[in-house]
């Protein structure tokens, strides 16, 4: 799967960011029947919200003895979406997702999952505006 930006100029005018990457890729497709989605797009994720997502980790860690980059393991195979590669031979494979791709929207839900899931387990995590307020960085 491939993503393309841009912007709706007019009701029925989609120009892209990078209309001759979505050209080649349209080429790749000639003969095939495509499904096209289109949504809002957020700004991508700060590096702010990834120093909250890793205060995070790391206070889970304290709380339960596992490492921070465990969390990241386990949170990243629990809910972020997996997408599917296909190598130049032709074999597919499965890659995991990142929250490098996250816009700013997703990576909000899964710091409230994370969140949301501490709490299931008995454990409280600070929001975004508490890390802030208490020294967080950025």
């Amino acid at each position: 799967m491939a993503t393309f930006s841009g912007e709706v100029k007019a009701p029925a005018l989609l120009v892209f960011d990078s209309p001759s990457q979505w050209s080649a890729r349209l080429a790749k497709l000639a003969g095939k029947r495509v499904r096209v989605e289109i949504k809002q797009a957020f700004p991508k994720r700060s590096l702010a919200a990834n120093d909250y997502l890793w205060a995070l980790y790391t206070d889970l860690a304290d709380w339960s003895g596992y490492e921070p980059e465990d969390f990241h393991e386990y949170f990243k195979d629990k809910r972020l979406p997996k997408r599917e590669g296909t190598l130049p031979s032709g074999e597919k494979i499965e890659l995991r997702g990142s929250t490098t791709d996250c816009d700013s929207k997703e990576m909000l839900d899964y710091t409230d999952y994370i969140r949301n899931w501490a709490a299931l387990n008995g454990h409280y995590l600070p929001s975004p505006d508490e890390w802030r307020d208490a020294g967080g960085h950025r």
